[in-house]
C-alpha cells in the first residue's frame, strides 16, 4: 500500500527501498523482490547532488529492509540537514501499521 503525501509538500518524489509487489513486507512469512542497500542508496544520493537536485524541505521513510540502508539514511538526514538546517524528517512505518492493523 502506497500512502499519498502530496497533500502534505508540495512535491514529491519517491525512492523504493523494496520492489515488491502486492504486500510482501512485516507480517508475511515470505519475502520476494529487491531490497536495496546503503550502497544503492548513496548513489542515488549522490546523483541527485551532481545534479543540485539534493535540497528538500521534508524527508519521508517507512519500512526499511536493510540495516545498510538505514546506515545510509542517518548519512543521508546528515548531509540533507547540512543543505538545509530546517529539513524535516518523519518515519512513517506507525502509518502503515495502522493502516494494515498488525
Amino acid at each position: 500500500m502506497q500512502v499519498k503525501y502530496d497533500i502534505l509538500v508540495k512535491e514529491t518524489e519517491w525512492i523504493r527501498s523494496l520492489f515488491d509487489q502486492h504486500g510482501d513486507f512485516a507480517g508475511y512469512p515470505t519475502f520476494k523482490g529487491q531490497v536495496l542497500n546503503g550502497q544503492q542508496l548513496w548513489d542515488l544520493i549522490e546523483g541527485l547532488e551532481a545534479n543540485n537536485l539534493l535540497y528538500y524541505t521534508h524527508l519521508l521513510t517507512g519500512y526499511i529492509g536493510s540495516v545498510s540502508f538505514l546506515n545510509t539514511v542517518l548519512e543521508v538526514i546528515n548531509k540533507l540537514r547540512s543543505l538545509n538546517p530546517k529539513l524535516t524528517y518523519e518515519d512513517t512505518i506507525f502509518l502503515y501499521d495502522q493502516s494494515c492493523q498488525l
